[in-house]
């Protein structure tokens, strides 16, 4: 996945225990619908994220562990 760029709809990370990172969406610039992370209790930022500076609108929810949401200073929800 890290050369996809744009997705039109929607990026839904959700009830995945094991994941810690996003390092493989760091390319990522715009999602056209909803960015969607939440029940994944392993990840402790959004650190992948740094890239994304468009989304349609933005759930995160139900990470336990994340503590960190710097990734996401420079994004516009629009």
């Amino acid at each position: 996945m890290s050369s996809i760029t744009q997705l039109k709809y929607s990026l839904i990370l959700s009830d995945n225990s094991l994941l810690t990172s996003l390092d493989g969406i760091n390319n990522l610039t715009s999602i056209g619908q909803s960015l969607m992370i939440y029940s994944n209790n392993a990840l402790p930022d959004l650190g992948g994220l740094e890239n994304l500076r468009t989304v349609g609108n933005i759930d995160i929810s139900y990470n336990q562990a994340l503590t960190e949401l710097t990734a996401t200073k420079r994004l516009a929800i629009t």
